[in-house]
């Protein structure tokens, strides 16, 4: 009997522990979420800066094929991959301006502020560095000045981010650990008996 009660209780605390393990699995994601992105040309100091901007719902394949006759844009659960077009001509040495490049914005405020922002990976992209990329709570840029994307096609760079509800919050901690220690408890209960 007292073996019987151990057992029902690590099954009643199991679920609540898998629930909270996919919330922390699935936190990053922003797939279904609107972006907007703009691509910016900005000089310091000169009136012909241009900007071009469109909003994007995150989903499976290419969000953006050869925006602004530069990149593929393709925006996934916590990454964003840049990769030359086939159909543009190649680029490179973009002029250092204040900001030559990409931003993705959480227009609506329906994602948790971001928190970090790196680069993943790049394959014939020269001159990419962290030094290219900064984030606010709602907006990741990617500067490509003074990049070079060296192939006629397939450069490419991702770009990988974090929200903050990737990190679990304490009482959701607590909880776990108040799970661990009652399997803990009812199996040290049973060898005891």
């Amino acid at each position: 009997m007292k073996s019987l009660r151990g057992i029902t209780a690590t099954i009643a605390i199991l679920p609540a522990m898998m629930l909270a393990a996919a919330d922390i699995a699935s936190a990053t994601s922003i797939t279904g979420q609107t972006i907007q992105a703009t691509r910016n040309l900005i000089q310091s100091g000169f009136p012909e800066s241009t900007s071009s901007t469109t909003n994007v719902v995150v989903g499976p394949g290419l969000e953006l094929p050869d925006y602004n006759g530069l990149l593929d844009v393709d925006l996934g659960a916590n990454t964003i991959t840049l990769t030359k077009s086939t159909s543009n001509v190649g680029f490179g040495g973009l002029p250092s301006f204040s900001f030559n490049g990409f931003r993705f914005t959480d227009i609506n405020n329906t994602i948790a502020d971001f928190v970090s922002f790196s680069i993943q990976s790049q394959n014939n992209v020269s001159n990419l560095s962290a030094a290219n990329l900064s984030f606010t709570a709602d907006v990741l840029s990617i500067n490509l000045g003074s990049t070079n994307w060296n192939s006629l096609n397939g450069s490419t760079a991702t770009f990988v981010f974090v929200t903050a509800d990737a990190v679990p919050e304490p009482a959701m901690l607590a909880l776990f650990g108040l799970g661990l220690a009652g399997i803990g408890f009812a199996h040290r209960r049973r060898n005891t008996a």
